[in-house]
């Protein structure tokens, strides 16, 4: 999981990135997700660009969807955490 940047539509949101196969669903190719914040559109094709900022965590699998979506809810904060400290600094 990464802390990222997407840009959509020429307008720049901070995200939460997974690049990996999804284990926890029993994945078989490589995908790449991204959370927006402040974003409540689903795209799930076109264009997107995602800038890296730092990784957050390694792919694991989960026991099953609810846990998965609380790692996602701390990884959300970590990523918010991390861009929000790294812009204060510029």
């Amino acid at each position: 999981m990464y802390a990222t940047e997407s840009v959509v539509g020429g307008n720049d949101f901070r995200s939460v990135t997974n690049v990996g196969t999804r284990p926890t669903f029993d994945g078989k190719g490589v995908t790449v997700e991204s959370h927006l914040f402040g974003f409540s559109e689903q795209i799930s094709g076109g264009a997107m660009e995602v800038r890296f900022h730092s990784r957050l965590r390694d792919e694991r699998k989960f026991s099953g969807a609810d846990e998965l979506r609380g790692q996602i809810a701390r990884d959300i904060v970590a990523a918010q955490e991390y861009l929000r400290s790294t812009q204060s600094g510029e």
